[in-house]
């Protein structure tokens, strides 16, 4: 049985206007309790965090982090995928990125949902992660339930069996570990440290390349 988790670091609209990156990590374990113990771990001795948020730690409590993910001696992945507007700016002589933009590729759900729940789907794919009922997702709620709900509904078009839900990153600490992930794949392009590269080969799979030519596939 795999648990895995979700999040995102930043806005996939800002993404598109060029007010930023946008990331997604996940993180995956054979043990449930693998998933949880490093947020605690990061800010354990923090009286001024209700839960670890990358952007909210300390380089310590990063540290502390990266160093608990490379510990950890259970069945684990970390994915990621970054966007940049760069990577737009790229396709756009070749594919109708304009699209996106007016939210006219998909009748039925948002674009930036659906591409979200389907970029999810990539990034487990990537890691191995099979579609087996016994294994489960869950990912951070983003706006509110509805649009969460358009996020789980793309992401059943890859996945059918295996479980999937949102949820609240407060009442979920392997959302947390996920949000540390997303945010450290995102944080060199802010201008900051790169802290992913300080994880582990053998547990770490970038899944960037692979995001980009879904998205591209949705635009041909």
């Amino acid at each position: 049985m795999i648990h895995a988790y979700g999040d995102e670091s930043g806005q996939f609209n800002d993404l598109l206007e060029n007010r930023g990156p946008f990331s997604l990590g996940v993180m995956a374990c054979a043990e449930r309790m693998d998933c949880v113990r490093c947020p605690k771990r990061a800010i354990r001795r923090a009286t001024d965090l209700t839960e670890a948020r990358w952007y909210d730690m300390t380089d310590t409590q990063k540290r502390r982090f990266v160093d608990c993910l490379n510990g950890l001696d259970g069945k684990i992945s970390v994915g990621y995928a970054v966007l940049t507007h760069a990577d737009f700016e790229a396709m756009r002589q070749s594919h109708d990125v304009y699209k996106i933009h007016q939210d006219v590729l998909f009748d039925d759900m948002p674009t930036d949902m659906c591409i979200m729940g389907r970029l999810y789907a990539e990034i487990l794919k990537r890691m191995g992660v099979d579609d087996e009922r016994r294994n489960s997702f869950v990912f951070d709620r983003v706006y509110s339930s509805k649009q969460s709900d358009f996020v789980r509904s793309a992401f059943e078009e890859e996945f059918h069996e295996a479980s999937v839900e949102h949820a609240n990153s407060r009442k979920k600490q392997g959302i947390q570990t996920a949000d540390c992930v997303a945010g450290a794949a995102a944080e060199p392009e802010r201008g900051g440290k790169n802290w992913i590269d300080e994880i582990d080969d053998s547990i770490l799979y970038p899944a960037t390349e692979e995001a980009l030519e879904s998205i591209q596939s949705f635009l041909e």
